[in-house]
């Protein structure tokens, strides 16, 4: 069996102008940088992640065949990253117990602002905290994110189930 030559792999980013060549490349490393050889649509969908995470819903990635010249073994990974998408409608349904000019702010999902789903997940977090402090200590938080490909737009819809609220009556010391 001849095992062929040794080379070294080395992966290029063509067409990424949002996201910085350092993150994909971290993306890559996490992965593990010999799945783009071995597994190209594994790694294409782990690199179209990262630009779904950022609001780059569109975002298209293609891994080239590898090249191979002077003992290195090139695949470029070619990306289409399309309009970010942005933010449209934001719908606040239930949060009885609080004004919603306190949910929204808690929220700080506005429209118009880029659309981020760890942001969305982080507004989640901070809408269901708000609430317990309130006293609200079974508080529910919901999104339903609905995409406009023709805009690009996500439109967001929050649901809140506030449940009953906790009072302290008595501090015995």
């Amino acid at each position: 069996v001849d095992p062929g030559p040794v080379v070294t792999p080395h992966v290029e980013f063509d067409g990424n102008a949002h996201i910085a060549t350092s993150r994909l490349l971290e993306t890559a490393d996490a992965v593990g940088i010999l799945t783009a050889w071995i597994a190209p649509p594994s790694f294409e969908e782990s690199i179209e992640r990262v630009y779904r995470d950022e609001g780059l819903l569109a975002a298209e990635v293609d891994v080239q065949e590898p090249e191979i010249r002077n003992g290195t073994s090139t695949v470029w990974v070619m990306v289409r990253e399309g309009q970010p998408y942005v933010v449209g409608r934001v719908d606040l349904q239930g949060g009885g117990g609080l004004p919603e000019r306190e949910v929204r702010d808690a929220l700080q999902i506005v429209p118009g602002m880029r659309f981020q789903s760890a942001a969305l997940a982080d507004a989640v977090d901070r809408v269901e905290r708000r609430f317990r402090q309130a006293g609200f200590l079974e508080a529910r938080v919901a999104v339903e994110a609905t995409v406009d490909v023709k805009q690009p737009r996500v439109d967001i819809a929050v649901l809140v189930e506030a449940g009953p609220r906790s009072i302290l009556r008595d501090v015995l010391v």
